[in-house]
C-alpha cells in the first residue's frame, strides 16, 4: 500500500514508489473601526519524511529559512485559517507536531494510537480533522484548543487524504484500501453519501464554492470528481501515479501531480476536462497554490526541491533545493493573511445605521458584506453576530421592501469568490414582530459594524 510502502522503505533506506444582481448595489459605508495588525507573508512547510523534519519556505524569498524536527515519519499537513497553527501528521511516530506559526517551534504533541495520514483544519480554526490508519477509526476529530480527541468515525479503514467544506458542513474522508470517498456531516458526524473512486485515492481537495470534490487517484491514473450537489461521480483521467491535488484559490481549475509522468495535468472546473498538461521536476507528490493565487508550489520528491511556477505563464519561477526527499500530504501553503487594515463594506440593499433594515419576523436574510477580498471563512468573531432589542427610533416609511429572503442555511458563512462578497443567513424570530433590534456583526480582530433591523 502507498503509505506503508514508503514506511518500509525508509527503513531499509530506498526512496518509495519507485516503480449578479446583488452586486450591482455600490459599497454604502465603510465602518471606521479597523485592524491594526500587519501579519507575515506565506510560508511552505514541506515535510522530509526520510529526516523526521520540516523544511519551512518563505515564498516571498523561495528560500529555506529553518528545517524544523518534528516526529517520526511526518507526511500529512493541514494549517489554521489565521496561520497560527501547522499541524504535521508523523505517520510512523502515531502523532500530531503543533508547530507556531510565529515562531516556527513545536509548541505540542497529540499523540494517537492509530497512523495518522492527512488532516484538515474548520474554516472557523476550532476543530482539526484527521485520517488515519486504524482498524476502527480512520477518521477523528481534535479540538485545536484543547488538542484532545472529541469524537471519532467508525468507518472504511486507511484513510488517505481529507478536506472540508468551505462552510464547515461537511468533511470527506479518502480510504486508500477500499476506493471509497465518504461525505461526513460535521455536525452529527453522520455518514451523508460516498462514491466509488479510482484506485488507490491518495488526496482530497474541495473548490471554493463548496460544489466540487477532486481525489487523486495513484493506481487509478486520474481524479475521481465528485458532485457534492446530485452526490454522483465520475473519472478523469490525468497521468501515472497521481496524487495528492489542489484546487485553484479562484475556483478555475484544479492541478494534480503525476509523480511517474513528472508532470501537472490542470483540470478545469467548468469542462471537468484537462486543460493542460506542463512538466514539474522528478517525481512531483503535491501542489499547493499561494493565497492570492498567482504561484503554485510543486514538491518533487527524488530532484529533492520545491518548484514555484507562476500561474499565469505556467513558468517555473524558481526552484528551491531542500536537500532531501521532501512530501506533503495536503495543503502546505500558510492562508494568506492581509497586510494593513481590514475594513467591513456593506453591500446593497443592506444599509448601515442610522437607516432601518425592514424584514418579515421569523424569516432568514443574507447579511452580506466585503473585506476587500477573500479573508478566510474564520473572520467572525465567537458568537457574531448578536443582536438585542432596541427602542425604535422611527417608523418603517411606507412602501418600503423587506430584505430578500435567504435560501441558505441559517448560521453559516458563505463566500463568493466572483462577486468578493460574503454571506451570513441571519435567522430571526416570530416573536420580533413589530420590534426593532440591533445587529452587531463582529471580526475576530475586533472590527465591529451595527445595523439596525425593523420587524413587520
Amino acid at each position: 500500500m502507498a503509505i506503508l510502502a514508503r514506511v518500509l522503505c525508509k527503513a531499509i533506506g530506498v526512496h518509495a514508489r519507485t516503480a449578479v444582481d446583488w452586486a450591482r448595489g455600490l459599497l454604502l459605508f465603510v465602518a471606521t473601526l479597523a485592524s491594526t495588525a500587519v501579519l507575515a507573508a506565506p510560508f511552505a512547510y514541506v515535510p522530509r519524511p526520510y529526516n523526521d523534519d520540516l523544511a519551512i519556505i518563505d515564498v516571498a524569498t523561495n528560500q529555506v529559512v529553518k528545517f524544523l524536527p518534528v516526529g517520526d515519519f511526518p507526511q500529512g499537513v493541514a494549517i489554521s485559517p489565521t496561520g497560527d497553527f501547522i499541524y504535521i501528521m508523523n505517520f510512523s511516530g502515531h502523532s500530531i507536531s503543533v508547530v507556531s506559526g510565529a515562531t516556527h517551534t513545536v509548541v505540542a504533541t497529540i499523540e494517537l494510537e492509530g497512523m495518522p495520514s492527512s488532516g484538515a483544519v474548520s474554516p472557523d480554526g476550532k476543530k482539526l480533522y484527521v485520517t488515519q490508519w486504524h482498524k476502527t477509526y480512520p477518521l477523528l476529530v481534535i479540538d485545536t484548543v484543547t488538542r484532545k480527541v472529541v469524537a471519532s468515525y467508525a468507518g472504511e479503514t486507511t484513510g488517505s487524504g481529507v478536506a472540508v467544506s468551505p462552510d464547515g458542513a461537511f468533511v470527506y474522508y479518502a480510504s486508500e484500501t477500499h476506493r471509497r470517498l465518504s461525505k461526513i456531516d460535521t455536525q452529527t458526524l453522520k455518514l451523508v453519501a460516498k462514491a466509488v473512486t479510482g484506485e488507490l485515492p491518495e488526496g482530497v481537495t474541495v473548490t471554493p464554492d463548496g460544489n466540487q470534490v477532486y481525489v487523486a487517484t495513484w493506481e487509478g491514473k486520474g481524479a475521481t470528481l465528485f458532485d457534492n450537489v446530485t452526490n454522483t461521480a465520475q473519472q478523469i483521467t490525468t497521468g501515472q501515479f497521481p496524487w495528492s491535488p489542489a484546487a485553484s484559490p479562484d475556483g478555475s481549475a484544479v492541478w494534480v501531480a503525476n509523480a511517474l509522468d513528472n508532470t501537472i495535468s490542470i483540470i478545469s472546473t467548468a469542462t471537468h476536462k484537462v486543460v493542460q498538461t506542463i512538466p514539474t521536476g522528478k517525481k512531483p507528490m503535491s501542489v499547493a497554490f499561494t493565497p492570492d493565487g498567482k504561484f503554485a508550489y510543486v514538491v518533487n520528491e527524488d530532484d529533492h526541491s520545491v518548484q514555484a511556477i507562476k500561474v499565469a505563464s505556467l513558468l517555473t519561477v524558481a526552484t528551491v533545493p531542500i536537500g532531501a526527499n521532501g512530501f506533503a500530504f495536503g495543503r502546505f501553503i500558510i492562508q494568506g493573511k492581509p497586510h494593513g487594515p481590514i475594513y467591513i463594506e456593506t453591500v446593497s440593499p443592506l444599509k448601515r445605521a442610522p437607516d432601518l433594515n425592514a424584514m418579515t419576523a421569523g424569516s432568514a436574510v443574507d447579511l452580506r458584506f466585503s473585506l476587500g477580498g477573500d479573508q478566510g471563512l474564520g473572520v467572525l468573531a465567537a458568537g457574531s453576530p448578536t443582536s438585542e432589542q432596541i427602542v425604535c427610533p422611527t417608523a418603517i416609511p411606507m412602501g418600503t421592501p423587506d430584505l430578500p429572503r435567504s435560501t441558505a442555511t441559517p448560521g453559516r458563512l458563505r463566500y463568493d469568490a466572483q462577486t468578493g462578497v460574503y454571506a451570513y443567513a441571519w435567522a430571526t424570530d416570530p416573536s420580533w414582530s413589530r420590534t426593532c433590534r440591533r445587529l452587531a456583526l463582529e471580526l475576530t480582530d475586533g472590527t465591529r459594524q451595527e445595523l439596525l433591523m425593523q420587524f413587520r
